[in-house]
């Protein structure tokens, strides 16, 4: 007799309920593996078969996957690609957008409209348009990455800007082109004369003509000018030429116009004989905007034409002449300017001046100095938009701005491995009202994963002339986040000892007056000594810059100062070039500043 505690038998109805609802189970989940086997063909093929540049990144920027499209422009194999980080994939001149980008994985925000060049293995590199899509939830799977190539595009468009820099009727370059020529001399510290060739009574001599005959004297001209051998010469509009030449060559090549022009032109039928008006102009070193030289070589033309014209003169170079210009003209360049992305940040290097060898100095860091890229007017100079800026309240805008691209800067220095490298930047007096500078620089550190000890903010003396409560916990406050603070230009404004004391400036900048004549004058050879003395004193660290000369350099180096900044060592120059000059692998023998003294009373020396 079975155990009261046996399990009752079981009836084999039951048993086939549990095989009925078991089958049913397993068709729901073989139901369910199809469907996610049919999704996952469809993402390949959206990912891999779409005839679109995609990639998938994951949040820390590694690629996960790839379109067919993307393996076929690029040449690299998908086992290459995925697990490469993106930004191998990128060109090392886009390096500011990589930091961009990378932020907008980690954080899942978009990214728009970056234009940069792709690497490829098998053919030429290829310019791309960038956009990622902000993510919405996770991003553990992958946030997409789209490109569009954009070289065909690119190349339409040069070959549009090269038509159109030829004048259609003399077929001579035009004044775009003339622009875009000086400033090419100009960045290459080139030396070069320029001649304005302007025809006296063209206006008559084209009503006597008409139109079409009138075109083909204007043609003849140019033939005609072309034949006198300029280096290099332009039709900048209506009845005005103009011709580059070495400075040598100036008088000379005006004369050799003058005997070309001597003889007459046959136009309908009877001879023309012209008379020009000529203003010739040598070049300087120091000659930063095309539209400046431009200026000066058209307001000698009409000076010239208002004496009677027919003559050779060479311009006179007079200050006067560069004002006048009306403010309001001035504030809508640079609102243009910031809107259509004209600015730029050019860098001066600055050095150690310890150094063993004055000839290959340690590089310490850089001053960035903010440029104009006008695209008709070449590279205007900031003295003709600065002070208009200051008027306008347009700095506060453009020293943000600054201070934002120069975040950028040290970001990809750092990503480089370059730690120990500064970088100054210039702060107006407007700045600083309402605490304006303070706030934007919290805001960057919060941004941005920047050392806050490689960022210096230069200010002149005149911002002594604020309130000095309201100055002074400026200044501590931001010497509390961290960053270094410089006073340039001194000895040429307020020089007040007591806030050399006060104020928690670390370095000290000997203004160019007290440079240039270092040499020759023993009375500025004292008053720099008494400066440098001073500052040092104060356990500030003194740079001179304007150093243009290797015996300034020497007398400095003597006095112990920390380190130079001038053309002696190298002018400012695009960040591009920088870059290239200084590059991560290259022997810069980098440093740091030395940690800067802390503003009185605040217990902090972050340096």
């Amino acid at each position: 007799m079975p155990p009261s505690n046996a399990s009752p038998p079981v009836h084999s109805r039951e048993i086939n309920k549990v095989i009925v609802e078991l089958n049913k189970l397993g068709e729901r989940i073989f139901n369910m593996m199809e469907a996610l086997r049919d999704n996952e063909e469809r993402y390949q093929h959206f990912y891999r078969d779409t005839p679109a540049l995609l990639l998938v990144i994951d949040d820390k920027g590694t690629v996960q996957d790839a379109s067919e499209q993307m393996l076929e422009v690029t040449g690299w194999a998908r086992e290459h690609l995925v697990g490469m980080p993106f930004h191998a994939l990128i060109s090392s001149q886009n390096g500011k957008h990589i930091h961009r980008i990378s932020t907008a994985l980690r954080l899942g925000n978009a990214c728009n409209d970056l234009v940069m060049t792709l690497n490829c293995q098998h053919q030429e590199d290829r310019q791309v348009q960038v956009v990622i899509p902000a993510a919405n939830g996770s991003q553990a799977r992958g946030t997409m990455m789209l490109l569009t190539d954009i070289t065909e595009l690119t190349r339409t468009q040069q070959r549009l800007l090269e038509h159109e820099l030829i004048d259609p009727l003399t077929q001579l370059p035009n004044r775009l082109s003339l622009n875009q020529h000086v400033q090419q001399l100009i960045a290459r510290d080139a030396v070069f004369g320029l001649l304005l060739v302007n025809i006296d009574r063209f206006h008559s001599i084209n009503h006597h003509l008409g139109p079409m005959d009138g075109d083909l004297l204007l043609k003849e001209v140019g033939a005609r000018l072309k034949e006198c051998a300029p280096d290099w010469i332009a039709r900048t509009g209506g009845d005005e030429f103009v011709m580059t030449c070495d400075i040598n060559d100036l008088r000379p090549l005006a004369h050799r116009i003058q005997i070309a022009f001597s003889h007459p032109l046959l136009k309908a039928g009877e001879p023309i004989h012209l008379s020009l008006s000529m203003a010739g102009l040598q070049a300087q070193a120091d000659d930063e905007s095309p539209s400046r030289l431009m200026r000066l070589l058209e307001l000698t033309v009409v000076d010239i034409k208002h004496k009677g014209g027919n003559q050779y003169r060479t311009c006179v170079r007079d200050s006067a002449l560069e004002d006048g210009e009306p403010l309001f003209l001035k504030e809508r360049m640079i609102r243009e300017a910031l809107t259509m992305g004209w600015f730029r940040l050019y860098l001066q290097p600055i050095f150690r001046a310890a150094s063993a060898d004055l000839e290959a100095p340690e590089l310490l860091g850089a001053e960035a100095l903010i440029r104009l890229e006008h695209p008709d007017l070449g590279l205007v100079p900031p003295d003709e938009f600065i002070a208009a800026e200051e008027k306008t309240g347009q700095i506060v805008e453009i020293g943000n701005w600054v201070l934002e691209e120069a975040a950028v800067i040290l970001c990809e220095w750092r990503r480089l491995g370059i730690e120990e490298r500064y970088l100054s930047v210039n702060a107006s007096v407007i700045q600083f009202r309402d605490q304006g500078i303070l706030h934007q620089l919290e805001s960057l550190l919060e941004r941005y994963p920047i050392h806050p000890s490689q960022l210096v903010v230069e200010v002149t003396e005149n911002l002594m002339l604020d309130s000095k409560d309201s100055l002074r916990y400026q200044l501590q406050a931001i010497r509390r986040l961290g960053v270094n603070l410089s006073l340039d230009d001194f000895g040429t404004g307020f020089s007040c000892l007591s806030y050399l004391h006060d104020l928690p400036f670390g370095i000290l900048k000997v203004d160019r007056s007290f440079v240039m004549n270092v040499e020759t004058s023993r009375r500025d050879r004292e008053l720099a000594r008494v400066i440098v003395a001073m500052g040092q004193s104060l356990g500030m660290q003194v740079v001179v810059e304007g150093v243009e000369e290797r015996g300034q350099a020497e007398i400095f180096q003597a006095m112990g100062v920390h380190a130079f900044q001038g053309y002696l060592f190298g002018r400012p120059m695009p960040q591009q070039a920088f870059e290239t000059r200084f590059h991560a692998n290259a022997d810069a023998r980098v440093s740091l500043l030395k940690p800067i003294r802390s503003a009185p009373g605040t217990g902090n020396d972050p340096g």
